[in-house]
């Protein structure tokens, strides 16, 4: 099952359809704004067990449409793949808001390469913790334009007991320095199941950061109750 779409009208006549055999959904060119609309309606309405979306290149206008059909679809989207969609804070705070009211049990939100600031990290971050969208496991905000309030922002839903997040990927955030890092891993600390993958490579941090902790930049690690010590012995 699955396919891998790449035109919109292609996409848009699957959605109507609603072909059963479709679960994965890439669309690599949404063309122009009356092409987002068509896709929005589209999928507001299908019947296809869709459980992956994939856009790129949508823009703060491409997701503001796309928004309001996630508000509405039945589609049981698990994955939710917005990379490279030139989308920024305005943007990103839109589609919180339609996360925490869409009925889509979006279990992985990919989010890289985009323009997100801090001020876009604190409206995932309340996301992260909403009651009515726990079912969140799996954030990436790697290479965007997060900096150590953003790392700050994020490691306070970490930290919380209403985020039930598995995966964490912060990555290539360059103005993330041992501040934000130090926030972070004093959040995983204060959480009652720690075992969290996290990537952290390409953070603007020394050797000596990773040397304490016990985490390599260069690999997602699993945050396990033995490191724990390393730690502690850090934010001392």
């Amino acid at each position: 099952p699955g396919m891998s779409v790449l035109g919109w009208r292609e996409a848009v006549e699957i959605l109507r359809k609603g072909d059963m055999g479709v679960t994965d959904m890439t669309i690599v060119d949404m063309g122009t704004r009356n092409s987002f609309m068509e896709f929005s309606n589209a999928l507001e309405g299908t019947k296809c067990p869709l459980r992956s979306l994939e856009l790129s290149k949508l823009g703060n206008g491409g997701l503001k449409i796309l928004c309001s059909a996630l508000i509405s679809t039945k589609a049981p989207i698990q994955v939710l793949d917005l990379s490279v969609s030139m989308i920024g804070d305005v943007a990103v705070d839109q589609l919180c808001q339609a996360l925490q009211l869409s009925p889509c049990p979006v279990r992985q939100l990919i989010l890289a390469g985009n323009l997100i600031t801090d001020k876009g990290a604190k409206y995932i971050a309340d996301t992260l913790i909403h009651p009515g969208h726990k079912t969140i496991k799996s954030i990436d905000v790697s290479e965007n334009e997060l900096s150590d309030i953003g790392a700050e922002h994020l490691a306070s839903a970490l930290s919380s007991p209403s985020c039930s997040l598995q995966k964490f990927d912060i990555a290539h955030n360059s103005t993330v320095t041992s501040c934000g890092y130090k926030a972070i891993l004093a959040a995983l600390l204060t959480r009652k199941e720690p075992s969290l993958l996290i990537n952290l490579r390409g953070l603007n941090l020394t050797e000596q950061d990773f040397t304490h902790c016990g985490i390599t930049p260069h690999i997602f690690k699993n945050f396990a109750t033995d490191e724990k010590r390393h730690c502690q012995r850090l934010l001392k």
